[in-house]
C-alpha cells in the first residue's frame, strides 16, 4: 500500500527519502533476491554448461603433444647459389621449409605411410633470438605424437642437407665447365710453346697466354676444393621427442568446471533479462521505484469477503482479523503519527482499481483503525 491519494504537498520529499532508503547495496541485494526466483532457469544454464563441457571432453578425445628441438646451421652457400655470410640464416624461411609438402612427404616416407595420412597437428616454431626450431606433434596416442615429431625433424634436417649436397653439386660442375675449356687451351699453347721455332717474341706471347691460363684452372681448382670440402652439415637434434605420459589437453574435470561456470553466467544472464521484461512487483523496492513514493505497509493476503443474496460484499465481513488487522493498524500509525504524512492526514483517498471490493476494504479497516487511535472519522463512499 503506498501513499497515493494525498495532497500533493511534500511528495518530492518522500520520494527522495524513499529513494535514499533504498541505497545501491540494497538495491543490489533486491536484485539478487529476484534473481533467485528464477531458479529454474540458473539450474538450466548449469545444466547444459555440464552438458556441453562433457560433451567436448568426451568428443574431443584425449591428445598428447610431443616436442622436437634442433638447431639450424648456416650453409656456405645460399639458395641464389652465392657463398652465404657466416651465421646468416633466415629463420622465417625455414620455418616456412619445415612446414612445407616436401617435408612432410619425406616424413611420411619415414613413418611409412601417406603424407595426407599422417595423424598429427604440426607446429613449427622459432623462438626469439636463436636459430632453433621447435617442432610439436598432437596426436591421439602418445608414441603417435612422439614418433611424428622425430620424423618431421628428421624429414627437415635430411632436406636441407640434400639441398646443401645438391647446391655444392651445381657449383662444382659450374666451376668444371668453366675449366674445360682452360685445360684445352693450356695444352693447347704447352704443345705451341714445345714446338716453338726460336720466334723469342711469339715465344714470349705463347708463354704468357700460357700462365695466364694456369693460373686461372689454378684458382679453378681451389674453388672446386674448397666447394668438396665445405660440411653441409644441416644442423643437429637438441631434444628427442619422448611419449608423454599424459594427455595435454583440459581433460574432463576442468571442461566439465568450465562448462559449469559457463552456465551458472548463462543462468544469471537469462534471469537477469527475464526479470527485466516481467512486469510484475516482486518487491517494495519494486513499488518505490515504479510510484516515485514511499511503501506504508505491506498486506498479506487475507480470505474474500462474503456477498449477500444481492452480490454485493457483505460489510460485517470486511474488517479484517489477526495478522491483516495488525497491518491496517500500523498503515493507520503511520499516517497518523509519522513527521512524512504530518502536513497531509486530513483528506484521504482510497481510489479502486477496477473492483471496489478492495478499496472498501482498506476504507473501512483504515477508518476503523483511526477510530480506535481516538480520531474521528467520517467514511464516505463516492460514486462517479
Amino acid at each position: 500500500m503506498s501513499a497515493h491519494g494525498v495532497p500533493p504537498a511534500g511528495t518530492g520529499r518522500d520520494a527522495q527519502a524513499a529513494g535514499a532508503a533504498w541505497d545501491e547495496p540494497d538495491l543490489l541485494r533486491d536484485q539478487f533476491r529476484q534473481l533467485l526466483r528464477y531458479r529454474w532457469l540458473i539450474a538450466l544454464g548449469i545444466v547444459l554448461g555440464l552438458l556441453g563441457g562433457g560433451w567436448l571432453g568426451i568428443s574431443g578425445g584425449a591428445s598428447y603433444n610431443a616436442t622436437t628441438e634442433i638447431t639450424v646451421r648456416p650453409l656456405p652457400i645460399d639458395g641464389s647459389g652465392e657463398r652465404s655470410a657466416p651465421g646468416d640464416v633466415s629463420m622465417g624461411s625455414e620455418r616456412r621449409t619445415a612446414l612445407s609438402s616436401v617435408v612432410a612427404d619425406r616424413a611420411a616416407r619415414i613413418l611409412r605411410t601417406d603424407g595426407s595420412r599422417i595423424p598429427c597437428d604440426l607446429q613449427v616454431t622459432n623462438p626469439p633470438e636463436t636459430r632453433m626450431l621447435r617442432f610439436s606433434c598432437t596426436a591421439p596416442g602418445a608414441g603417435a605424437a612422439a614418433r611424428a615429431a622425430n620424423a618431421y625433424a628428421e624429414a627437415y634436417l635430411d632436406n636441407r642437407e640434400e639441398d646443401a649436397a645438391t647446391r655444392v653439386r651445381t657449383m662444382v660442375d659450374a666451376y668444371e665447365k668453366q675449366r674445360a675449356p682452360l685445360l684445352k687451351e693450356r695444352d693447347r699453347l704447352a704443345a705451341q710453346i714445345a714446338s716453338s721455332s726460336g720466334d723469342d717474341r711469339a715465344l714470349d706471347g705463347t708463354v704468357a697466354a700460357h700462365s695466364s691460363a694456369v693460373s686461372r684452372i689454378a684458382e679453378l681448382n681451389g674453388s672446386i676444393s674448397d666447394l668438396r670440402a665445405e660440411d653441409t652439415t644441416p644442423g643437429r637434434v637438441v631434444t628427442k621427442a619422448t611419449p608423454p605420459a599424459a594427455p595435454s589437453g583440459p581433460g574432463l574435470p576442468l571442461l566439465l568446471g568450465l562448462g559449469a561456470a559457463v552456465g551458472i553466467g548463462l543462468g544469471l544472464l537469462a534471469a537477469w533479462v527475464r526479470l527485466v521484461f516481467d512486469p510484475a512487483v516482486r518487491s517494495p523496492g519494486d513499488v518505490v521505484r515504479a510510484l516515485h513514493a514511499p511503501v506504508l505497509g505491506t498486506l498479506p493476503h487475507g480470505r474474500r469477503a462474503r456477498r449477500d443474496g444481492n452480490g454485493r460484499a457483505d460489510r460485517r465481513s470486511l474488517l479484517a482479523v489477526g495478522r491483516l488487522a495488525e497491518e491496517y493498524r500500523s498503515v493507520a500509525f503511520r499516517l497518523a503519527y509519522d513527521e512524512t504524512f504530518a502536513q497531509r492526514r486530513r483528506i484521504l483517498l482510497v481510489p479502486p482499481r477496477g473492483s471496489i471490493a478492495t478499496a472498501l476494504a482498506a476504507s473501512v479497516n483504515l477508518a476503523a483503525s483511526f477510530a480506535e487511535m481516538g480520531k474521528e472519522v467520517l467514511l464516505l463512499e463516492a460514486a462517479r
